[in-house]
């Protein structure tokens, strides 16, 4: 398998665990506000808290994509995006911890679309 496919099946996979996150949190709704002990209010704030810095986050992390390569912040926000998930596996998650993860996830997964397209004018050449 060439190089360039290679990349394009990973850069799929990558974004393949970024819009499913969006959709399995929304499906997950009723455990989710059952295992925390939220209401409906509380979850639906923290699901919008996905969206805080999401925006942001993109328009920050395209001033460092001169200096830092595709693939540095490809790994950097895969990283966050596990590093958020975490705090949802300890007992003591409640609100807080699903606000704060969902505002950290959204900051890491702003990014992504953008950068995704970034490879493929290298890899892909002109028709």
């Amino acid at each position: 398998m060439s190089r360039a496919w290679r990349t394009t099946w990973l850069l799929l996979a990558f974004m393949l665990v970024n819009f499913a996150d969006k959709a399995v949190l929304g499906l997950a709704g009723p455990e989710i506000r059952a295992d925390f002990g939220i209401t409906r209010q509380e979850f639906g704030t923290a699901q919008s808290a996905f969206f805080a810095l999401f925006s942001l986050a993109a328009l920050g992390v395209s001033a460092l994509t001169r200096r830092v390569p595709t693939t540095t912040l490809l790994l950097v926000l895969a990283l966050l995006w596990s590093v958020a998930q975490l705090p949802m596996l300890w007992g003591a998650a409640g609100f807080g911890t699903l606000l704060a993860t969902r505002v950290l996830l959204g900051a890491a997964e702003g990014p992504a679309s953008p950068r995704r397209h970034a490879p493929r004018p290298r890899l892909v050449p002109a028709a």
